[in-house]
């Protein structure tokens, strides 16, 4: 194969038969930096997010559902500049915050936080996004208002969902 643009990887193709804390596959596939622009791993794949990642230059989409993801999100994830979606639901992410990095990237237009373990506030540099239009953070310990100028100043922000415990 001399192109690869879409990457979905789940628990049916692989089992449990593989450390999940050092996840070889994903290493291989961090070295296509000019072929993948799609990485979809889900149901318990990983542990962790790995710092390689980066390498791919042209992903734009990187979702990693339902997996075993725990602690902050990773600050390397905010240099990865031409991501326009990503999605984190379904794992056991935590902090006391959502880093105001996430407003750094320029390109996204689809975050989904839902399902984690996320407390405080939402920052607000993710609404001063002029490309964002669907943001999620239902399910977690997020607290206080979205802006009461949510959709003005450039954002297309379309569907924003806050519901928390």
């Amino acid at each position: 194969m001399d192109s690869y643009e879409e990457i979905l990887l789940g628990m049916g193709s692989f089992g449990s038969a593989y450390d999940k804390e050092n996840f070889q596959m994903v290493m291989d596939i961090c070295r296509w930096n000019r072929h993948l622009k799609s990485f979809d791993v889900e149901c318990e794949v990983f542990a962790k997010i790995p710092k390689d990642i980066t390498n791919l230059q042209l992903l734009e989409e990187l979702t990693v559902q339902f997996n075993a993801l725990k602690g902050p999100i990773p600050l390397f994830i905010f240099n990865m500049s031409s991501l326009a979606s990503m999605g984190f639901k379904g794992n056991s992410l935590n902090a006391d915050t959502i880093p105001n990095e996430i407003g750094d990237l320029h390109n996204l237009e689809v975050l989904s936080l839902s399902m984690n373990k996320l407390n405080g506030l939402i920052p607000s540099t993710i609404f001063n996004s002029s490309t964002i239009r669907r943001m999620s953070f239902t399910d977690n310990m997020l607290f206080g208002r979205p802006p009461s100028n949510i959709g003005l100043g450039g954002s297309k922000a379309r569907g924003v969902l806050f519901v928390n415990q």
